[in-house]
Order: structure tokens, then C-alpha cells, then sequence
């Protein structure tokens, strides 16, 4: 008795009389064997005998599946049985009714399956061919690829890309140094686990391509970045000469505004070669704003002098000159009266001299007795005429 293991299949090669012949078309009668079984007086039961046969779709049946779905591969058997109701690991498991079902379905899961089912009169089998589809990786990115950064600054490219499975990150720099792990390298740039490449304080060997490439096992993508480092070098937005008269006594602000890409760093000099930087005190009469305005309390003529303030950063310099003269202002000399003026008056009475010189003068008026005594002008001084003769000085 012939096996049909091979019924229904799209080919068919037959041995007849030692010669091979191949036929597109075959018809075969095969027997289903029924027999009388008596268990007792007036109990039979008919026992029915067949090949063991698996239905059939398809034939060479080929099912797709999603990555990370679940797939259910089907083997109906019309006789005979399958081992069922088994587990292998938390991911297959075949069902009573014969059929196959993966879970959270693996691109290595792809391939052919086998399907046996046998009885004491044979065996017969089916091949399901399963096809797990995959996403090729594809980056998305709205950003410019030219990307331009100030010398000392970060920058952060991005390189986030869709996939099933999920794609792998990895970065080639300019030096072709190649990024894949999570983390900070050589303290220069950090890959993060979204994929992101971080450039820290950016100088102009980080400059060039920066190449991501998103890959799974269904393909890759790519993504280029253009790095271009700029700076801009120091301007002083202040005249870069000046000079300043003052009066002693003051407090003063002297300005040095810097500009430049990285911000640059600002330091003053002094007249006696000290050099200052921004906060930074010289007893408690000197101060450096972090703008870099120089704060001096209560200047006197030794602060006068050359006072520069310099701004630097990588890529220039720039220089601002303060020349401060700062003068003392005293009362002058004695000169004596510059006019002679002769009052009369009666004897006990109240006089008022008038110093005419005086009009005008920003000083004030001093009063010189003849007794020696100094009077300001804020001073008013009341005497009793006894003498004669009273000569009295007024000065500015």
C-alpha cells in the first residue's frame, strides 16, 4: 500500500517499468479500509483504517508575519495524529488541534517549518514556508545639515530613526574615529541613547563630516552632518583712547564693553602694572565689574595714570588706553587785599564789611583779623568798634 505523502503537491515523478516519466496530471484510487469490530451480542463498532494525510492549502504555503507579532502556522491533520499540547520556552508552543503558534515573532524565526503527522499505516507531512518582515531603519531629521557653531560653544546632532527591528546608532567623526557605545568619549563629544552626538566646546578640529548610520538586519540609512566652527575676534565697543580730568574726592566708572565669539576675557592694567580681572578687588577702593567696567572709590591725584583694559579671546585682541589725570583742589595763596576799602563808623556801633572780591569765587571768602584769627565765609563776625583804626583782610 502506496504512502500519499506526495498528493497534492504541484509535481509529481513516477517510476513505471524502469522508465521516468513526469505527468502535470495524475489520478490515483486508494482505499479507506472499513472493518466490523464485535465488542458483544448485538454491540459492533466499524474501525475505519487510513493513510495518515494533513490537509493541504496552498500548495508550498508561504505566510508573512510583522516582527514582534505572534503567528499562528497551521497543520490540520485529516487522520493520524501530531504530538500536541507542548511547550519549547516561553515563545512556541503547539496547540491541540496541531497548530503552531510563535510568539513575539523574531527575524531569526524566518525559515521552513515542518509539519509530521503519522499513523501505524504511514506518515505524511507539510512544509510552511514563514517570511518575517522587517522595517528598514529610516532617519528622521528636520534639522539643516550644515550646521554652524562658535569656537568653545556645544552642539548636539541629531539621528533619530524608525525601524523594526529598532536600529542600531553608530557615528563616524571626522578623524574616522567610530562611535557606537552610549557615553562620553575621550571627554570630546557623548553618543546618548536616543542616538544624539554631543560636541562639547567645539574648536576647529571638531570642524567636518559627521556621518550616522541607522542599521537593523532588514537594511540602513544614513545621515551626514557638515560642522563648520566659527569665532568672532574681540571689539571694544568704547573709544580705544581717552582721557579723563577729574577732582579729587570722586567716585568713578571707567567702561570697557567687549564683543567677540567665544566671549572674551577682559583684564585691566594698571598704572602700577597690576592686572585685574572681572570681580576682583585691590584693597576696597578698586573694583572690576564682571562687564568690565573698572570701579574706582574716591580717587586722588596718585590714581592718575595709564589704565588699559585688553580683551582676548582665541582668535584676536583688542585694547582700550584711559589716560586719568585727577587734580586736587585747594585753597591758593595769601595775596593780600587786592583792593583797599576805608570804612567809618561811630564808636559802639555794628559795622558790615563787604569783601567785593569774593563775587563769583567757588572757594568761598576767608576773613583775617588783625588779631590773627581766621574766619570762613560761612562764619559772620560781630564786633564793637573801641579803636581808632581796625585793618581787616579778606581773601578768596
Amino acid at each position: 500500500m502506496a504512502e500519499p505523502a506526495w498528493l497534492l503537491q504541484p509535481r509529481v515523478t513516477l517510476q513505471l517499468n524502469r522508465r521516468k516519466t513526469t505527468t502535470k496530471k495524475l489520478v490515483l484510487n486508494f482505499s479507506t479500509f472499513i472493518s466490523k469490530h464485535i465488542i458483544g451480542r448485538g454491540h459492533e463498532e466499524d474501525v475505519v483504517s487510513s493513510w495518515a494525510m494533513i490537509q493541504r492549502g496552498a500548495p508550498g504555503r508561504i505566510q508573512s508575519v510583522l516582527e514582534h507579532s505572534e503567528v499562528s502556522l497551521d497543520c490540520s491533520v485529516l487522520s493520524a495524529t501530531i504530538q500536541t499540547n507542548t511547550k519549547l520556552g516561553q515563545r512556541f508552543e503547539v496547540l491541540s488541534n496541531g497548530t503552531f503558534v510563535i510568539k513575539n515573532v523574531q527575524l531569526q524565526d524566518r525559515g521552513q517549518y515542518l509539519c509530521t503527522a503519522q499513523n501505524k499505516f504511514g506518515s505524511d507531512r507539510v512544509v510552511v514556508t514563514l517570511v518575517v518582515q522587517t522595517q528598514p531603519p529610516k532617519i528622521m531629521s528636520s534639522r539643516a545639515r550644515d550646521v554652524s557653531v562658535f569656537l568653545g560653544n556645544s552642539v548636539s546632532l541629531d539621528c533619530i530613526a524608525l525601524g523594526k527591528p529598532e536600529a542600531q546608532i553608530s557615528w563616524i567623526l571626522p578623524d574616522r574615529t567610530f562611535v557606537r557605545d552610549i557615553g562620553t568619549l575621550d571627554r570630546r563629544v557623548s553618543l546618548f541613547p536616543n542616538g544624539t552626538l554631543s560636541i562639547h566646546s567645539a574648536n576647529f578640529s571638531n570642524k567636518g563630516d559627521y556621518k550616522c548610520i541607522a542599521s537593523n538586519a532588514a537594511g540602513a540609512d544614513t545621515l551626514t552632518y557638515h560642522i563648520r566652527v566659527a569665532a568672532l575676534p574681540p571689539i571694544i565697543v568704547e573709544v580705544s583712547h581717552e582721557t579723563i580730568f577729574m577732582n579729587a574726592g570722586r567716585n568713578v566708572y571707567v567702561d570697557c564693553t567687549a564683543k567677540g565669539e567665544p566671549f572674551p576675557l577682559i583684564k585691566w592694567v594698571l598704572p602700577d602694572g597690576s592686572q585685574m580681572k572681572p570681580t576682583q578687588f585691590i584693597g576696597s577702593r578698586i573694583f572690576i565689574f564682571p562687564n568690565g567696567t573698572l570701579y574706582i572709590k574716591n580717587v586722588n591725584p596718585s590714581d592718575s595714570g595709564r589704565y588699559e583694559c585688553s580683551a582676548t579671546n582665541q582668535v584676536g585682541f583688542a585694547k582700550r588706553t584711559v589716560q586719568m589725570d585727577v587734580r586736587q583742589e585747594a585753597p591758593g595763596p595769601w595775596k593780600g587785599l587786592y583792593q583797599q576799602h576805608s570804612v567809618t563808623a561811630t564808636y559802639g556801633s555794628t559795622v558790615f564789611l563787604h569783601c567785593p572780591e569774593s563775587v563769583g569765587s567757588h572757594r568761598g571768602t576767608v576773613w583775617r583779623l588783625t588779631s590773627k584769627i581766621i574766619l570762613e565765609h560761612q562764619y559772620r563776625y560781630i564786633f564793637n568798634a573801641f579803636e581808632d583804626k581796625l585793618n581787616v583782610k579778606c581773601s578768596i
